[in-house]
Order: C-alpha cells, then sequence, then structure tokens
C-alpha cells in the first residue's frame, strides 16, 4: 500500500469519528502526505519514537492503538499472568496515549496497572518488580524535543524487552491491521475492574526500600542541613518523587525550579540534562543561595546532570565522572565498615562509555563488564548475574544513565540524587568536595577525556546512507588523520581485526551495528547509527597519566576527527 492509499484509508476512517484528525490531513501537501503516511513507525527493540501527528508514520492514539494490540498478544502468549504497568511523563499526548494503551489491554482481559499521573520511568522499573507484575508500558520520550513521543515496552524483570521478545512484538504488530485493535471506551477507564491507578503507594513503597539501599542515611538525617541544593526537573517527572527522597534524606536547604508540569518545558529546545542550556534557571538560583550542588533530571527522570561549585564558579561533571565518584564513594563507605567489594560484585557499563570507573572496580577487588549500548543490557546481565550467584553494585553509561542496587532495571536518576546529594555532604564534612575528589581520582587513575559527535543524516533514504557509510568505515578506514588504528572491533560480524595480525573472535554480545576503532596511543572511537534518530553517533576517548597529556591527546584526536567527518 502506497503512501496515497494509506492516506485515503485514514481519511475515509476518520471523516465521521474525528474531525480534528481529518481536518488536518485535508489540510497536508504532498510532501506532508509522503512523511506521515510512507511507512509506520517502526517497534525496534527500544520500543517507539517518533514525532506527533496524524498518519502510521507518527506518534497519535491511532499507532497507539495498534501497537498495543499487538503487544497484548506478545502477554497473552507469554505463559505468564496478563499484567502491565503502565507510567508517561509529561508531554504532549502522554496521558491520553497512555489511556489508551490501558483500554485496549484490558479489552483483551490484561490487567493494567496504571499511574495516576506523571511518573519517572524508573517507577515503572520499579513497580514491575515490586508487584510483581508481568510486563510493562512507559509513555515518554524521554529528553527528545517536545513534538516528539514514544512508547517503551518492558517484561516482568522491569527491563526493556529482549531482541527476542521486541522481535516477537514486532511480528504481532505487522499482522495488527490499522484500525482494528480491541478498546474499552473512555469512560469506562475508571471503571473497569482490569485497571488499578497507583502513585502514591509506588512512592512511598520505593522510599521505604531507598532507605534500606542507601549507605550513610544517619549522616544525611543528622548533617543534612549544611548542605545547599539546587534541583531542576526541568517540568518533568522528577519533581514530586525527588522532593520526598531529599525530604526523607533531611536535606531542607534545597531550592526546586521548572518542578511545574509543563509539555513545553519552560522553552526549552531540548529538555536534556547534558546540555548546557538547561541549567540556565537552576544556575540563577544557586548563585543566589550560594548552592554547593545543582543537578538535573530529563522529563522522564532517568537521566541526570549534575554540577558542582568550585573556586572558578559551578561545574558540570559528565555521567563517567560521576559514575567514578559515586563507585569510588560506595567502596570508601565499604571499607569504613570493615568489608571489601570481591570478584563476585560486579560494575556494568557499555563500550561507548568512560573507563575510569572500570578501573577504579578492578582496582578494588570488583569484577567489570562492558556491554551494547543501551541501558537495557545493563538490566539484563544485573539478572543474569543474580542467577549465577554474582551481585550487580552498579552500573552506567555516558549519557547520564547511573544506577546503584536492585531496585531498578533501568537508569534511575531518582535514586541517583540521593546517593549525590549523600556523597556531597559526605565530602563537605570531610573538608573537601566532590570536585577535588575527582582530582584525587584522577591523579591515581589518570584522567580521562570522552566526546560524542552527532553526523545527521538527510531524513529522506536515511537508512542507505547509514549502511554506506558504515560500510566504507569497515572496508576503507585504516586510520583517522595521524592516529593509526591498531585494531578493530566489529560487532555486527562479531570479530575483531588485529592490524598486522590474524582476525579473532570477540567476547560474545549480541549482534550490532557498531564498530570500535583502537589508535597506538590508547585512543579508541567507536561508530554507532542511532538507534532512534537519522544520525551516525561517533564517540572517542582518551586518557593520560597527566591531566595536559590527557587534554593534548584530546585536543589533537578531536582536531583529526572534525577534519575526517568533514571530508565524508
Amino acid at each position: 500500500m502506497d503512501f496515497n492509499e494509506q492516506y485515503n484509508l485514514w481519511l475515509n476512517t476518520l471523516k465521521n469519528v474525528d474531525e480534528k484528525s481529518y481536518n488536518e490531513m485535508v489540510s497536508m501537501n504532498e510532501t506532508e502526505k509522503m512523511e506521515a503516511f510512507s511507512l509506520p513507525l517502526e517497534f525496534g527493540t527500544g520500543g517507539l519514537r517518533g514525532i506527533m501527528g496524524i498518519g502510521p508514520s507518527r506518534m497519535n492514539i491511532y499507532t497507539i492503538e495498534r501497537v498495543t494490540q499487538g503487544f497484548a498478544k506478545t502477554i497473552i502468549n507469554s505463559g505468564r499472568e496478563k499484567s502491565c504497568a503502565i507510567a508517561y511523563d509529561t508531554r504532549y499526548n502522554s496521558e491520553l496515549f497512555a489511556k489508551t494503551a490501558a483500554l485496549v489491554l484490558a479489552a483483551n482481559g490484561i490487567k493494567v496497572h496504571l499511574f495516576s499521573r506523571p511518573a519517572p520511568t524508573p517507577f515503572l522499573s520499579y513497580t514491575i518488580r515490586k508487584l510483581s507484575i508481568s510486563f510493562g508500558i512507559v509513555i515518554t520520550a524521554s529528553h527528545n524535543p517536545k513534538e516528539y513521543n514514544g512508547y517503551k515496552a518492558y517484561d516482568y524483570r522491569g527491563v526493556q524487552l529482549s531482541s527476542d521478545l521486541a522481535n516477537e512484538t514486532t511480528n504481532n504488530i505487522n499482522e495488527t491491521e490499522m484500525f482494528t485493535a480491541k478498546k474499552l471506551p473512555m469512560d469506562e477507564l475508571k471503571g473497569s475492574e482490569l485497571i488499578t491507578f497507583h502513585f502514591e503507594d509506588i512512592l512511598e513503597e520505593y522510599l521505604k526500600d531507598l532507605v534500606k539501599q542507601l549507605p550513610n542515611l544517619k549522616l544525611t538525617q543528622n548533617e543534612g542541613k549544611r548542605l545547599r541544593i539546587v534541583y531542576s526537573a526541568l517540568h518533568g517527572t522528577g519533581a514530586e518523587p525527588v522532593k520526598a527522597v531529599l525530604n526523607m534524606q533531611g536535606f531542607p536547604k534545597v531550592s526546586y525550579v521548572q518542578v511545574n508540569p509543563d509539555s513545553n518545558f519552560g522553552g526549552l529546545k531540548t529538555p536534556n540534562p547534558e546540555t548546557a542550556v538547561a541549567y540556565e534557571v537552576a544556575l540563577k538560583k544557586a548563585d543566589e543561595i550560594d548552592a554547593h550542588i545543582i543537578f538535573a533530571t530529563d522529563p522522564d527522570a532517568d537521566r541526570i546532570g549534575v554540577q558542582i561549585k568550585t573556586e572558578n564558579g559551578y561545574v558540570a561533571l559528565t555521567s563517567n565522572q560521576m559514575a567514578a565518584l559515586i563507585l569510588d564513594y560506595l567502596i570508601s563507605i565499604k571499607k569504613e565498615t570493615g568489608e571489601a567489594y570481591n570478584q563476585n560484585d560486579y560494575v556494568l557499563s557499555t563500550i561507548v562509555s568512560g573507563q575510569q570507573a572500570l578501573v577504579i572496580a578492578r582496582e578494588n577487588g570488583l569484577c567489570t563488564k562492558e556491554l551494547l549500548t543501551g541501558f537495557k543490557y545493563i538490566g539484563d546481565e544485573a539478572e543474569q548475574l543474580k542467577k549465577l550467584g554474582k551481585k550487580f553494585i552498579f552500573g552506567y553509561e555516558e549519557s547520564y544513565g547511573l544506577l546503584a542496587g536492585d531496585m531498578c532495571r533501568d537508569k534511575d536518576a531518582v535514586g541517583s540524587a540521593a546517593l549525590i546529594c549523600e556523597m556531597a555532604l559526605y565530602y563537605q564534612l570531610n573538608g573537601t568536595c566532590i570536585y577535588n575528589k575527582l582530582t584525587e581520582l584522577n591523579d591515581k587513575y589518570g584522567y580521562f577525556y570522552e566526546d560524542v559527535y552527532s553526523l545527521n543524516i538527510s531524513p529522506l533514504g536515511f537508512s542507505d546512507k547509514i549502511k554506506s557509510i558504515m560500510g566504507m568505515f569497515r572496508k576503507d578506514v585504516k586510520a583517522i588523520g595521524s592516529f593509526k588504528i591498531t585494531s578493530i572491533e566489529d560487532y555486527l560480524l562479531q570479530k575483531r581485526d588485529e592490524i598486522e595480525v590474524d582476525v579473532s573472535e570477540m567476547d560474545e554480545l549480541p549482534i550490532s551495528d557498531v564498530l570500535k576503532f583502537y589508535f597506538e596511543d590508547g585512543t579508541w572511537l567507536a561508530v554507532r547509527p542511532s538507534g532512534t534518530e537519522p544520525k551516525i553517533k561517533f564517540y572517542f576517548a582518551v586518557n593520560g597519566k597527566t591531566q595536559d597529556e590527557a587534554k593534548d591527546k584530546y585536543n589533537a584526536f578531536k582536531k583529526e576527527l572534525d577534519i575526517f567527518l568533514k571530508n565524508l
């Protein structure tokens, strides 16, 4: 069915049932029709994500109905209890999409646990685990611009769907014709015996479990008044949970900014705690109260960014730096109790994340493992370790995702905020600060610098263009400027090519279209197409024994990579 046939199907179906969408379609030009009706949104390993609007290529209630009908078949065929939790963020239509999914699942005889108001993505994972629910859905587009929304699915462990389950769900969706989903009427949402609402009960249980997990709660409850904090929710779901957590810990001197739910995100183009512009409001408040620490969470409160006060103003820390600091803090507190981690304790990361935390882990007797990009792999591996009698201690990824302990199986900015504020107070009471501690770690374990570039591809025909670029990297790239490649790891072909040495097999990881290049001086570069957008991401990292050495290597490689990418 070409895009004109799809367009006419939608036009005729909605003509007398959805006047707003019908009028939107009537006003479309040919280019808009092509973009909205050419191809349906694909359900990948991360679920769905796309621009909101009418048509099969957009996020709307009709694509939500079709996808959820396909997912309902996955749930029914799983052999598990027919139950599913649903959470949603503060974006446009998130609540509507969540309720739509709930009504489809209930019409299929599936018990639904629906959040009554916006809730963090990690709360969805936590709820599945806490209430022994079989599956989960969260409606969110994370830190994407306001025009986007998304749909992520989880299994009974609170982990995003495995590739097998995602593929099964994709097949079920493909077998579902548009506009054929079962669905209860909206007025039955609160009257259905199959739909239960949650929020306060989950927040209460989360706080109880977090108390057990924090290593130094008595310290914050006794001395929390000494730490001045600014927190920005970026108008997302973190506002109420983070406030409850900080109150429980005993931090009274907190200034909360950008906490009102706002689908426009206060005018931010991208509500992303990785970007400097996200902190403008928080920095102004921090100057007013002379805050020691600033942190911000993205709209679904799974990512967290941190800035620390120094003699030269507030300095933003990367996720890789925060991972090193948190892990070192956990190790230090463990030692204070006369205990230590061992080879049964694991720190998990990804192949594109920084190395310093892994070095710290290994130097202190913990095991480490690097996985494919995406926190679902960390969550899955944490569950596999449990089966082997091993223990997951901490996981992190470069894109501002952190997780400690067993409460969730997805990155958790709420629990991470509690741990970071506790750590900040601990160092303050010991006559130092987080930033000074980072300098100590750098002097001890080496200086590490990481960065990521994105090469944007034209949306039309982007798939073929990406394949062409990745093919070129596989076959033709032997150096980046003056930086000579010594080995290449190909996660699609599952092989390691040692230059001037025979090809060897790699440690077993799922197949993924990722390349990682290693250079003579220890620098590495990873090349990975985005899973949600028409772009290729280039991650690179350098390290040195001194700050000057690391900076020089970073600047030199960055310059060569800039030139290389401009010539693509």
